[in-house]
């Protein structure tokens, strides 16, 4: 029975890829919901802001704040493939770097 008891003994690096795993459906469920809640919030203080205030639109601030988010869901896009990248999780053909 020697034989059995040095094969129990050695971990497998597939348990190692399945812990990882089991945290992926967990992380994307919370950066589901922040992204959610911040849509949310900032739908409802946009609306209350435009029935507050009759003056007209700031063009150049508007194109300000959608380039900020624009930059910004560039950042989140990217650290999500860095971190898919890094994780081995990529479908076959994404990988460009």
């Amino acid at each position: 029975m020697l034989g059995t008891e040095i094969a129990t003994d050695r971990v497998e690096p597939q348990k190692e890829k399945s812990k990882i795993m089991d945290l992926v459906p967990l992380s994307l469920m919370a950066f589901k919901v922040i992204v959610l809640v911040g849509g949310m919030l900032y739908s409802i203080k946009w609306h209350y802001d435009k029935d507050k205030s009759s003056q007209p639109v700031n063009v150049s601030r508007l194109i300000l704040e959608f380039s900020l988010y624009a930059a910004a869901m560039v950042a989140v896009l990217a650290s999500m493939y860095f971190i898919f990248h890094y994780l081995h999780l990529l479908p076959v053909g994404t990988d460009f770097i």
